[in-house]
This record gives C-alpha cells, structure tokens and sequence, in this order.
C-alpha cells in the first residue's frame, strides 16, 4: 500500500501527493500563485498545477571557533544575487562549505557569492572555504522538503 500525504494549511486542503511524489494544487477551493510559467504536465497524468513543498527549517551553522551563524542571514545574502537561480548552501565540515548552484553563468556566479560568503563569514570571525559543488541543489529524498542551509559533517 503507498502512502499518499496530503498538504494542509489553516485546516484547509493546499495540495495531494501524487504517485509520481508531485503535490497537485487544489486549485477548486485555493488561488495560489504561480512562480514559475514553466509549469511541465506531471507524469502521473493529473492535469492539475502541482507544486514542490520546501522545508521552513534550516540549519544554524556552527564554525571551529564556536560561532553560530543562523541560516536566514545566508539566505539573504544569496537572495541578494540575481544570477542565482536556485542554491543550496552546505556545511560539509566545521569550516568548509559547499554550495549547490543552478546559474545562468554558474562560474561567475559562483565567484561574487563566494566573495559574499566569505566577507561575511570574515566579518564574524571565520575563516571559512567555499567550494562549488558538481551536484545541483536537491530535495530531502524522504520528505521532499528542500532546504537552503544544510549542517551536516560537523562537529
């Protein structure tokens, strides 16, 4: 049997998982939005728009020398960069990050954030190496929530 979730706000039904793993709005009873025109029919054979759920929780980054930076402060540092299409931000070890990044010019896209990065970083005192990552940003592959800032590796 295969679970099938469905997604709720205020007691009100937003969307149902199909079995393709899409969430398709229920646009009957909810006007949402559109942030992207190209809207791509779902495999599953649901006409209806469907929408990718991301994750309201992000990881608090914690450096060598004890200093925590909380995610939404790197959040609007990317947000900032209008090149960048989609991002992904991952601690892989106390000092080292890898960012996942979908670009039109990925390299010098890649150039100005990691300058960013690091003279904020810099500015509370961490050293950090920023890395440009081969994978693409991806959705937790259990929960289909996608998160900006990932601490994993550390400690």
């Amino acid at each position: 049997m295969q679970k099938i979730l469905t997604y709720y706000a205020d007691n009100f039904t937003l969307a149902r998982e199909c079995t393709e793993h899409y969430y398709h709005i229920n646009d009957d009873g909810v006007i949402l939005e559109a942030v992207d025109e190209n809207n791509q029919p779902c495999p599953c054979g649901n006409p209806k728009p469907w929408l990718t759920l991301e994750g309201r929780t992000e990881d608090i980054l914690t450096f060598e020398n004890g200093t925590k930076i909380a995610p939404l402060s790197l959040y609007a540092i990317l947000k900032e960069i209008h090149r960048i299409n989609r991002f992904q931000l991952i601690q892989s070890e106390n000092n080292t990050l890898e960012l996942r990044l979908l670009a039109d010019d990925k390299q010098k896209t890649f150039m100005e954030t990691r300058n960013k990065l690091e003279e904020y970083l810099c500015k509370h005192g961490i050293q950090a190496e920023v890395l440009l990552s081969d994978d693409v940003p991806k959705a937790n592959p259990v929960s289909g929530k996608y998160q900006h800032v990932i601490a994993r590796g550390c400690g």
